[in-house]
C-alpha cells in the first residue's frame, strides 16, 4: 500500500502540469483515487511542457523518468567512486544502491535489480546519457532562439538524428549549425 500526503501531490500535480486547480476524487468503494485537473483556459493542463504535446498523465510519466535518471546518476557515481553513503555508514556498494534505488524510483523490485545490476557494470554511463541530454536540449533552445518562428520541432529533431553516433562536441558544433 502507498501513503502520500494528498496536499503536496495536489500541489504538485497544479505547479507541473500548469493547471488551476487540481482536486481529488474518490469514485465507487473508494478503491479507486483520480486526480481531476481544472484547466484555467490556458491549456495549461495539457501542455505541462509548453509544447501543447502531451497530456497530464504524460507530463507526471516524465517527471517520474527523470527521478529515475537523476538516481541513476547518484547511484553511478556513488558506487563506482566509492563514494560515503549519505547515512555515513561506509562507502556505496551494490546492496546500498539497490536499497537507494527501491526507495527513489517508482519501479518494480524485479526492474530495480535489473536496473542497479546494469548501472553496476556500465561505469558512467548515467553520467553521460544527463551529460548528452543537457547538450541537447541547450541545442535545441538555441535553434529555437536563434530560428525564431521558423524553427520546426520535428525538422530540427531529424537533422540532428541524420548526424548519426557521433561524439557530443561533433554534435553540439553540428547542431549549432542546424538552420
Amino acid at each position: 500500500m502507498t501513503y502520500f500526503c494528498v496536499a503536496e501531490l495536489l500541489a504538485n500535480v497544479t505547479r507541473h502540469s500548469g493547471a488551476s486547480s487540481a482536486a481529488v476524487r474518490i469514485h465507487g468503494d473508494a478503491t479507486e483515487l483520480r486526480i481531476v485537473v481544472e484547466d484555467n483556459g490556458s491549456g495549461g493542463a495539457q501542455a505541462g511542457n509548453g509544447s501543447g504535446l502531451i497530456g497530464l498523465r504524460d507530463r507526471l510519466g516524465m517527471l517520474d523518468g527523470q527521478r529515475m535518471r537523476a538516481a541513476r546518476v547518484v547511484l553511478d557515481i556513488g558506487v563506482h567512486l566509492e563514494k560515503p553513503r549519505p547515512d555515513g555508514n561506509g562507502t556505496w556498494d551494490a546492496d546500498y544502491a539497490l536499497d537507494f534505488m527501491r526507495g527513489n524510483v517508482n519501479m518494480s523490485d524485479e526492474f530495480v535489480k535489473f536496473e542497479v545490476n546494469r548501472y553496476l557494470g556500465w561505469p558512467g554511463q548515467a553520467p553521460s546519457y544527463k551529460v548528452g541530454e543537457r547538450i541537447w536540449l541547450q541545442a535545441r533552445e538555441d535553434a529555437r532562439t536563434r530560428l525564431g518562428s521558423a524553427f520546426d520541432l520535428k525538422s530540427f529533431h531529424r537533422s540532428a538524428l541524420d548526424l548519426g553516433s557521433i561524439g557530443l562536441d561533433p554534435l553540439q558544433a553540428a547542431l549549432a549549425r542546424i538552420s
